[in-house]
This record gives structure tokens, C-alpha cells and sequence, in this order.
């Protein structure tokens, strides 16, 4: 039957699919609209402009398609705010983030690849540095929310969708991270550059593959923020000006003219420590890094009607 590729009997919803492609619709027109106003037109503040308007069209639109469509609790994606683990999590994983951001300048200096100096924060008085700061601040750590957060739903449900096939759980988790890294390059297309895109895929292959091993989202949402924040405003790789509150500012001039961009290609060295740092925290905590095959099972708040 033709419904059958739309609804799941059995879970008495929509398919995996369908569901995602409403998710993305529900963040995608809103945000598109904003945009066809000028609102994201100005060079200025752009990340903020966009966490002010994405955080909470994605927040409301996983709550609603979560509890309505999905059937299933909040938490289910990742959010388990009321645990002590999921907050001792984000504390790590912005530190994890934070050293493989660090590392990634101090090896490009390292190489001779570009210089430190101070940024116009070294200007500022300190509540003035302080005011400046808050607002990058913020603006990351609402990129890193909403944006593991709609990984997380994709994750989810491709998982639970591919499980039952020949792929069996590993094989459509491994899947479900794949396809979501592939959405992530889809959203920076725009850069043009094959090799910024392949650090994207990998980056967001390593937050999707945090969301597997621990079932919460907070590793992978600390680690997004951190990485971020630390090369806008306490590393800023770029020109002095473009972030009025970066502590430094790091100049890359000397970096070996090839026919490839070198220095995303040179950001996979930090992200793989990330990666390293994640497991060994992972391994202290749990005892060992496992797949959560829990997340292939649906939990859904409202039961199926039995089809008999």
C-alpha cells in the first residue's frame, strides 16, 4: 500500500524519514524567511543573529515534532538535564574542546605557519572585555545546542529506522552518523572548499559518534561550543576587527602555497585529539566505550494501537 511508505503501522507514526524531513522543513523556512528579511544580511554578529532566531525554532520544533510525531520524551534526544552526568559531560567536553582548539593554533605556529598577537580585547577595560565577551559567549554555546541537537534527532531516528534491516544496530548507527555528517556539509556548502568540507564531515562524525557511546548530547554540544568559542574570541583566526573581544589575534602568512587548502586539512589533527580525549573520558567513566544499542529501540511515550 502506498500509505505504507508514509506511516508505520506498527508504531502507529510517520516513518523515520518523513519525520526528519519535517524537522529540517520546520528550521529551514522560518530561518530561510529571516533571511529574505536581511536579518543575517550584516557581516556583523552573524553567529549571534543566527543563534538568537535558530535556538529556538529548533528547540520548539524537536519538542513538538519529538512529543507529537516522534512520540517520545525530550530526553530521548539527548537532553537529561535532571542527571549530574550529562552536566559533569558538558564541563569535560568544554575542556576537551577548548585543549583541541589551543593545540590546532599552537601547531600552526609551531610550523611557522602563523603568527600570535594581541587582539583589540587588549584595549578594553575589563568590564568592557568582560560585557564583549559575553555575547560571542552565548552565541556559541547556541550554535553548539541547537546544532548537536538536530544531529542528535537525525541520529536517532535513522537508527531506529535502519536497525531492522541487514544492517543490525552497528551497522545503522555507523549509517546514521554518516548521513548526518553528510546533512552538516550540505549546510556549509556555500564555503566552496572540498577540504573545509571534509574537516566538517569528520567533526561531525566525532560529535555523532559522542551521542552513541554516551546516549546524552552534552559531549557533543561542549565540544561544538568550545572549539568555536576558542578560535572567535580567545583565538581569532582571521583579521583584527572582525571579533571585537578576541584576546589574540592569529595571523597565518607563511603556510606552503599548494593547490589545497592546508589548514582545514591540518584541523583533523586536533579534531582526531578530541576524538582521543573524548574516549579516554568516556573509558574513566562508563569502564569502557560501547555502542548504546538502546537507541535503536523506539521509546515511545504514547504506545501503538495493536494492529490486530
Amino acid at each position: 500500500m502506498i500509505s505504507a511508505i508514509f506511516w508505520n503501522v506498527d508504531e502507529g507514526r510517520l516513518r523515520a524519514g518523513w519525520r526528519i524531513s519535517l524537522q529540517i522543513f520546520f528550521v529551514a523556512v522560518p530561518l530561510a524567511i529571516f533571511a529574505a528579511m536581511g536579518f543575517y544580511s550584516t557581516q556583523e554578529s552573524i553567529p549571534t543573529r543566527v543563534a538568537l532566531t535558530a535556538l529556538p525554532i529548533t528547540l520548539v520544533s524537536i519538542f513538538v515534532l519529538g512529543r507529537y510525531i516522534d512520540k517520545r520524551r525530550f530526553s530521548d534526544f539527548g537532553l537529561q538535564l535532571r542527571q549530574s552526568a550529562w552536566w559533569v559531560d558538558y564541563g569535560f567536553g568544554a575542556l576537551a574542546g577548548f585543549i583541541a582548539a589551543t593545540s590546532y593554533v599552537f601547531l600552526l605556529m609551531l610550523l611557522g605557519w602563523a603568527e600570535l598577537s594581541p587582539g583589540m580585547a587588549s584595549r578594553l577595560d575589563v568590564g568592557s572585555l568582560v560585557r564583549a565577551l559575553l555575547i560571542p559567549f552565548f552565541a556559541y554555546v547556541s550554535v553548539g545546542i541547537f546544532e548537536e541537537l538536530i544531529r542528535t534527532y537525525q541520529i536517532r531516528n535513522i537508527t531506529e529506522a535502519l536497525a531492522q534491516t541487514r544492517l543490525r544496530v552497528a551497522g545503522a548507527s555507523l549509517s546514521a552518523i554518516i548521513l548526518a555528517g553528510g546533512w552538516s556539509v550540505i549546510g556549509h556548502l556555500a564555503s566552496g572548499d572540498p577540504y573545509f568540507l571534509l574537516f566538517v564531515f569528520i567533526s561531525a562524525v566525532i560529535y555523532g559518534l559522542c551521542f552513541l557511546w554516551t546516549q546524552r548530547v552534552a559531549l557533543a554540544m561542549a565540544l561544538h561550543f568550545a572549539w568555536d568559542f576558542t578560535l572567535s574570541s580567545i583565538f581569532l583566526l582571521g583579521t583584527e576587527g572582525a571579533q571585537e573581544a578576541a584576546l589574540f589575534v592569529v595571523s597565518v602568512r607563511d603556510a606552503p602555497s599548494v593547490d589545497i587548502n592546508l589548514l582545514p586539512v591540518l584541523g583533523i589533527v586536533p579534531k582526531l585529539l578530541m576524538l582521543f580525549l573524548v574516549v579516554a573520558w568516556i573509558r574513566r567513566r562508563e569502564g569502557e566505550v560501547r555502542l548504546q544499542r538502546e537507541l535503536a529501540k523506539p521509546s515511545l511515550v504514547i504506545p501503538a494501537v495493536d494492529a490486530a
